[in-house]
């Protein structure tokens, strides 16, 4: 999706590398986080309480969503591609 992830937190450096340790072993993803789109916009943001799990579907249906009104200037409604 061309597109790299920034994640921010003001936890302090000892939980953050816990957190990336915990996702490289639980799940073998190596964590690296470039910053800002490459218009340095932020164009988004989501906020989960600890207690809410995380959905990556529609972290992929908001960038796609991003995407789609770069390219082609269009609205992008949250069930435009649901039958």
């Amino acid at each position: 999706m061309n597109t790299e992830l920034l994640g921010l937190s003001n936890d302090s450096v000892y939980s953050h590398i816990s957190w990336v340790r915990n996702v490289e072993e639980k799940m073998g993803v190596k964590i690296t986080f470039p910053v800002i789109d490459d218009q340095q916009i932020m164009r988004a943001m989501i906020y989960y309480p600890l207690t809410t799990g995380r959905n990556i579907d529609e972290i992929i249906r908001l960038v796609t969503a991003l995407q789609t009104t770069n390219q082609h200037g269009l609205a992008t409604p949250a069930k435009r591609h649901e039958g």
